[in-house]
C-alpha cells in the first residue's frame, strides 16, 4: 500500500501569473495553516484550522486576483508609485486610467508607433482654430448678405439667392459635417420641378450643375476665411467638372437681324444692336450706362465691375452699331431699363413670331467678327473670352462675304454713317490702358 505523500510547506496555489502561499502554523498543539498574499502593498493573512479549507480560500483568491476582480491589485512597491502618478496625472481629464490605455494603445496602432504629441499638435493647428460651430443655413445667410453688400447686380443677388436655399434645403445640418460625398449626391441628382402637372421632372444640364459647383466652392471657401471649418475641411476635393454635351452655336443671318432691328422698339433696339455688333453678354449690356458708349473715338468701355470676367476691357464701337445708337444716345443714364431684359425680349420676339435664339446675337457677333478681321486673339481680347474657345467654335463658321454683309446692317434712315472710315484700332490700346 502507497503511504500519502507529506506536503511541503509553503504550498503555492498558482493561477496564471498570481502565486498565493499557504504556510503550515501549528499553534498550542493543534495544526493550523495560513493563506498569505499582497493586496495593495499590504501582505494579507487568513488563519484556517484545515488544510482544505486554506487550499479553497487560496484557489479563491488567486482566481480573483487574475481576473481583477479585487478592488486593488497586489503591486510591488515601484509599480504602486507608478499607478499613483499616471491615477493623479489622467484625474483632470475625467477618463478612466483603464479607457486612457485603451485609446492609447488604439492612437499608437493608427500612427504606426509615431509621437502622439506631434500628432496632437498638428491636429490642434489645423482644428481648434474652428471660432464657432455653424449650421450651413446660417452661413448661407452670412454669406449671401455680404454678397448683396458688396453691390452685386440685383438679378445676380436673386440667382445666388435660389441657389443658396437649394443648397441649404439639401445641407440641413453643421456645415463642418458635410463631406464631398454629400455634396456629389447634390450635384448628381439636381432637378428642375415641372410648373405643369403631369410633366415629369428632369435633371438639370451639366451647366447649371457647374455652375452650383463653383458656388459650392466659394461658398466653403468663405467659411474657411470665416473659421467656420477647419482649413484642411476639403469637401471639394475630388469634385469635377461635369461635361457638357456637344452644342452647336446658333447664329442669326443677316437678313433675320434686319428684320428683328427693324421693327424692335426703343427700349429693346439698343440691346439687341449692342448683343449683334459688339458681342457684348446679356449682363453686360443690361448694366452699360450710355456714359460707357465713347461714340467720338469709337469704343465701349467694359467695367471690371460689370464684366463677366471680372476683367475691365475695350469694345470697338463699329460704324453700323453707332448709327443704330446714335439716335437714342443720351450722356448718361442706363442703356436697357433693367439689368435683366429676358422677358421683354422674349415677349417682343413671339410677338414677331421671331425664334429666339439662347445667347444668338453674342455667337453671331463673334463669328462673323472672326470671319471679317482673321485675327482670333484680337476678337478674343473684344469678347471677353479665351483665343482658345474662339478658335474652337467660332473659326470659319461664316464666310468673309456673310461677315460683310452682317456689319453692314444699319438703319435706313443713317445711311451716312455707313461712309465714316474706319478708325485705327491703336487708339483702343491707348484707351485701355486709360
Amino acid at each position: 500500500m502507497k503511504t500519502k505523500k507529506t506536503p511541503e510547506f509553503p504550498l503555492v496555489i498558482t493561477r496564471g501569473s498570481v502565486s498565493v502561499k499557504i504556510y503550515r502554523t501549528p499553534s498550542h498543539g493543534s495544526e493550523g495553516y495560513t493563506v498569505s498574499y499582497w493586496l495593495a502593498g499590504q501582505r494579507q493573512r487568513h488563519a484556517y484550522a484545515l488544510l482544505q479549507e486554506a487550499r479553497d480560500k487560496a484557489a479563491q483568491v488567486a482566481a480573483k486576483l487574475t481576473s481583477g476582480d479585487l478592488d486593488v491589485l497586489t503591486l510591488r512597491s515601484a509599480d504602486k508609485a507608478a499607478y499613483t502618478r499616471a491615477i493623479q496625472t489622467i484625474a483632470p481629464t475625467g477618463v478612466s486610467i483603464e479607457t486612457a490605455a485603451a485609446q492609447f494603445a488604439d492612437v499608437w496602432k493608427i500612427l504606426s508607433g509615431a509621437s502622439l504629441i506631434e500628432a496632437a499638435k498638428e491636429y490642434a493647428k489645423r482644428h481648434h482654430a474652428v471660432v464657432a460651430a455653424k449650421t450651413v443655413s446660417e452661413v448661407a445667410d452670412e454669406f449671401l448678405a455680404e454678397r448683396i453688400a458688396d453691390s452685386v447686380s440685383q438679378r445676380y443677388s436673386q440667382q445666388l439667392e435660389f441657389k443658396l436655399k437649394r443648397i441649404k434645403t439639401a445641407f440641413a445640418g453643421p456645415i463642418n459635417s458635410v463631406e464631398s460625398t454629400h455634396i456629389q449626391d447634390f450635384l448628381r441628382n439636381l432637378a428642375i420641378k415641372p410648373r405643369t402637372k403631369g410633366k415629369a421632372t428632369r435633371l438639370v444640364k451639366p451647366k447649371t450643375k457647374n455652375d452650383y459647383r463653383q458656388l459650392l466652392g466659394q461658398f466653403f471657401a468663405y467659411a474657411k476665411l470665416k473659421r467656420y471649418v477647419a482649413k484642411d475641411h476639403d469637401c471639394m476635393e475630388g469634385i469635377g467638372k461635369f461635361k457638357k454635351a456637344l452644342v452647336a452655336i446658333q447664329i442669326y443671318s443677316a437678313d433675320q437681324i434686319q428684320a428683328l432691328l427693324a421693327a424692335a422698339p426703343d427700349p429693346l433696339l439698343p440691346f439687341i444692336a449692342l448683343g449683334a455688333f459688339a458681342g457684348l453678354r446679356h449682363s453686360e449690356i443690361g448694366k452699360l450706362d450710355w456714359s460707357e458708349i465713347n461714340f467720338e473715338n469709337s469704343f465701349i468701355v467694359v467695367t471690371a465691375a460689370k464684366a463677366k470676367t471680372a476683367s475691365r476691357r475695350i469694345v470697338p464701337l463699329l460704324p453700323n452699331l453707332a448709327a443704330w445708337l446714335l439716335p437714342l444716345a443720351k450722356n448718361s443714364g442706363r442703356v436697357c431699363e433693367r439689368d435683366d431684359m429676358t422677358r421683354p425680349l422674349l415677349k417682343f420676339a413671339r410677338k414677331q413670331k421671331f425664334q429666339w435664339k439662347q445667347n444668338a446675337l453674342r455667337h453671331s457677333f463673334i463669328s462673323y467678327r472672326v470671319a471679317t478681321i482673321q485675327n482670333v486673339p484680337q476678337v478674343a481680347l473684344e469678347a471677353g473670352n479665351s483665343p482658345a474657345i474662339i478658335f474652337q467654335n467660332y473659326r470659319e463658321l461664316v464666310q468673309p462675304a456673310a461677315a460683310k454683309s452682317w456689319f453692314s446692317i444699319c438703319p435706313a434712315v443713317s445711311q451716312n454713317v455707313m461712309t465714316l472710315p474706319p478708325r485705327d484700332p491703336s487708339h483702343l490700346a491707348a484707351a485701355a490702358t486709360a
